[in-house]
């Protein structure tokens, strides 16, 4: 049997191991990493050493069919989260932040976040635009004009427009796709749409 002996303020000698699922309620942590949870897991990691995060993150998709006359401003109808709603049945909201009654991701935290839309438009339609709003504002490019917006010209097929981006958002921060086009309305067939994102890390 090994023995232990206090010396001072310090512990020699060999220590039995401890698991540290056992570990709870030490707020000094390891160097330069902090938490405020009191329960849950935030990291794993399995046994092909790969590890996991709790992270922020979703993937929505629309029950509806044809959506015509989108004015300028109106949000897309992204209705279908956790529990599906067409036939790719791939949506996921791992935290609870995406509200399918006002199609809108609110982000829990501080951070830099990617997001990306795929909009699925009509042949015959002259132009139509969507674009990111963050806290019911345009997000802009180079600051002063609209930016993430998708367009078209009139064709012979129906047009798939995807675009992603990464943008810092700070906690309480709204984010949903709208209309940026009052004439020619824009129109969209919502089961082929799609509005995700996830936390990529901490803000600057």
């Amino acid at each position: 049997m090994s023995l232990i002996r206090v010396k001072g303020s310090s512990i020699t000698g060999d220590l039995p191991a401890i698991s540290g699922a056992n570990l709870t309620g030490i707020s000094a942590g390891v160097a330069g990493i902090t938490s405020s949870s009191s329960s849950g897991t935030a990291i794993t990691i399995d046994s092909n050493n790969i590890v996991i995060e709790n992270k922020p993150a979703f993937r929505a998709t629309s029950t509806s069919n044809w959506e015509n006359g989108t004015a300028w401003g109106e949000t897309v109808k992204f209705n279908a989260c956790t529990s599906g709603g067409n036939n790719i049945q791939r949506n996921h909201d791992n935290l609870g932040n995406f509200n399918t009654s006002t199609y809108t991701f609110t982000a829990p935290v501080d951070g830099t976040y990617y997001l990306y839309c795929n909009m699925y438009s009509h042949y015959d339609e002259a132009e139509a635009r969507w674009c990111f709003f963050i806290n019911g504002s345009t997000l802009k490019n180079y600051d002063t004009s609209e930016g993430s917006h998708y367009s078209q010209r009139s064709g012979t097929y129906d047009n798939n427009f995807m675009y992603s981006t990464s943008i810092e958002l700070s906690a309480n921060d709204a984010v949903n796709v709208r209309s940026t086009l009052n004439s020619p309305y824009s129109s969209y067939y919502g089961k082929h749409c799609y509005f995700g994102g996830y936390l990529l890390g901490k803000k600057r």
